[in-house]
């Protein structure tokens, strides 16, 4: 490892930190902004929103500018400039014998610095990209004044999400609404006002006709005179026909991140329905 040489190309980049973008030039070292997340839409206004999430840490990352080419504002914004290769490439190897390019050392690993091309636009902004081999502009890089110059971007995506949210939120509102009226409606025969185990026989002698029910809700339990696995599929479909889920976050890490309920359940009170044994 050549590390006199690896040290002067991170020298270079930092220095080259304190220049005006329009000053590089091919074969200059630089520090980059990125998210890691991949290019796929192939939109700037996308590329600029993975920069914004709260929960994708930014990281810089080692750079040398292959290319540098222009393209108007409709190009930029749409990803339609010409680039470089890209990849990633080290001059500080020098044994190559000792290289293995599947398990580098983590010495070696550092050393690696990724091939991108400048994109100067006639509108003012620019960025950086790494094709990474492919025929798009894979990753998206920024110099470190980002946020002010894509300021307008970034205004319009947290729009976009927010748009997003509130009408995920009136969604989820409106199916909370439907299965909370279903149960009322599918269960109207019942009198609320009575106990949780009396409406809870109610419901299954009023699927099973003539049925014969012994019920302990505080065992789980169920004596039938109907075929236990057909009063058990019952069972199931109660639990999941009349389940939704709430806006409480539920940070056990398990299921959806959100707490579920039982709007049956909230008519005659907590049965747990799909836990029961029936014999």
């Amino acid at each position: 490892m050549n590390l006199e040489l690896l040290e002067q190309q991170r020298d270079e980049a930092r220095l080259n930190s304190s220049k005006k973008v329009s000053e590089l030039k091919v074969g200059d070292f630089v520090n980059l902004i990125e998210s890691g997340m991949k290019n796929d839409s192939g939109k700037l206004l996308n590329a600029v929103g993975d920069m914004t999430y709260k929960d994708i840490p930014l990281s810089e990352t080692f750079c040398r500018i292959e290319k540098i080419v222009t393209c108007t504002s409709n190009e930029l914004d749409n990803q339609k400039f010409k680039f470089g290769q890209g990849g990633s490439q080290s001059d500080a190897i020098e044994d190559k014998d000792n290289f293995n390019e599947y398990r580098p050392t983590r010495e070696q690993s550092k050393s690696f610095y990724q091939k991108v091309t400048l994109v100067m636009c006639d509108d003012g902004r620019y960025l950086f990209v790494d094709a990474q081999g492919s025929s798009y502009p894979r990753y998206v890089m920024f110099w470190h004044d980002w946020s002010s110059m894509y300021s307008k971007e970034i205004s319009i995506f947290k729009k976009i999400l927010n748009d997003r949210e509130e009408s995920a939120i009136k969604e989820k509102q409106l199916i909370i609404e439907n299965i909370k009226k279903k149960a009322y409606d599918d269960f109207s025969f019942l009198d609320f006002s009575k106990s949780t185990l009396g409406n809870f026989k109610r419901i299954l002698e009023k699927k099973f006709p003539n049925g014969v029910f012994s019920v302990s809700l505080k065992l789980k339990k169920i004596i039938s005179n109907y075929e236990p696995d057909d009063v058990l599929s019952y069972l199931k479909s109660l639990d999941a026909d009349y389940k939704y889920e709430t806006f409480e976050c539920n940070d056990s890490g398990y299921g959806s991140g959100y707490f579920s309920r039982n709007a049956l359940e909230e008519l005659i009170g907590p049965c747990k329905f799909s836990h029961f044994t029936v014999y």
